[in-house]
């Protein structure tokens, strides 16, 4: 399989009371794996190419047989990608580096603003997508943002993911039941907050 989902989405670091190990090896598994194989068969027995590569590439770019399944393909790419941050955004939990802590309060005014900002737009949105804690690529100054993505839609290219949420239904539900807020909360718990720092 030339998308080695089992590679670009290891599940190492789990907390528990967020979703066990087991369940997100079965979303993986079944989502993640379903784009994985999709994607084999465009690259056609030829070298990996990068699922966010895939993304944004013109229609002249893809053989002509498969121009008519340009949305499907572009779709799966999409969910490959979002399903990658997703789960490199998961850990075990533990502190809030002292770095990150300054760039979220500079963005939310405190890491409850940003608890209750990321819990409140989890809440508000009915749609399935991708819940985001993203900056934009400026040079001067850092600041976070929370960003909705619809379906399997990538962020803006002016925008860099940094945490991400699935917020598509089968990865809740069965917990979780209807209670997204509850879903955000728990995902804030054992977010890789470390990564609000290695960014640069």
């Amino acid at each position: 399989m030339h998308f080695d989902y089992k590679k670009d989405a290891p599940i190492e670091q789990v907390n528990a009371d967020f979703l066990t190990k087991e369940e997100l090896v079965r979303h993986r598994d079944i989502y993640m794996g379903e784009q994985a194989a999709a994607l084999s068969v465009f690259t056609d027995g030829k070298d990996k190419c990068d699922a966010q590569v895939i993304c944004r590439l013109p229609p002249s770019a893809f053989p002509r047989y498969m121009r008519n399944m340009l949305d499907s393909i572009r779709e799966d790419a999409g969910g490959y990608v979002c399903h990658r941050a997703f789960f490199a955004s998961i850990g075990s939990g533990g502190a809030v580096p002292a770095e990150a802590r300054e760039l979220i309060k500079s963005s939310f005014g405190s890491l409850e603003g940003l608890r209750f900002a990321f819990t409140d737009a989890a809440k508000k949105s009915r749609e399935q997508g991708y819940l985001w804690i993203a900056e934009e690529n400026l040079r001067r100054h850092r600041a976070l943002k929370l960003v909705f993505t619809k379906g399997n839609s990538l962020l803006p290219p002016h925008m860099h993911g940094i945490l991400c949420l699935d917020m598509w239904e089968h990865s809740y539900s069965g917990r979780y039941g209807c209670d997204r807020g509850a879903y955000a909360a728990a995902f804030l718990a054992c977010a890789r907050w470390e990564k609000l720092v290695l960014v640069r």
